[in-house]
């Protein structure tokens, strides 16, 4: 039981690590002008914000199989991230904001994405109607999970150190 729950753990974190390499992709491609925006103006909203999507960024996102990915998470946590993210968790972190635009960006563009994904992100985003960044309510929805966009971030930083 022990070593099924480990394997579990183990599968769930490399889908939250292929997320992060999505999203590491992305922004190479999209040359992070939303980050420097973000940052500049200390928040994580993209509303105001327009800016030109080109037909790279597109192809790549029609590319990413988000069923596949999703499928690998048995403990919903990639899931919880994205609430977490869109309900303001980690705007500090570089990683954490190339997933997050990622997903609004794949969202914005009417991208064939799981239910699932665009429900979590929907969900974060209305914890975050008034930016009081009431990321822990996605702790209710994901139950299965248990760790915090703050952990899950510092497991995505560290299979960077280790995997490159």
């Amino acid at each position: 039981m022990g070593l099924r729950l480990l394997l579990l753990l183990v599968v769930g974190l490399g889908a939250l690590y292929t997320i992060h390499l999505l999203a590491q992709d992305y922004m190479k491609i999209s040359a992070g002008s939303k980050v420097a925006a973000r940052l500049l103006f200390g928040k994580r909203d993209l509303s105001n914000l327009s800016r030109n999507i080109t037909q790279e960024e597109i192809e790549f996102e029609e590319k990413i199989d988000w069923d596949k990915v999703l499928k690998r998470d048995p403990f919903s946590c990639a899931l919880s991230l994205i609430c977490q993210l869109a309900a303001g968790a980690e705007k500090e972190n570089q990683d954490a904001n190339g997933i997050y635009e990622l997903i609004t960006n794949s969202i914005e563009n009417k991208m064939k994405l799981p239910k699932k994904l665009i429900k979590a992100y929907e969900q974060g985003q209305e914890f975050n109607k008034n930016e009081k960044d009431d990321y822990k309510k996605c702790y209710k929805n994901y139950s299965w999970c248990p760790y915090s966009a703050s952990t899950m971030m510092k497991f995505i930083a560290f299979n960077k150190v280790l995997f490159g």
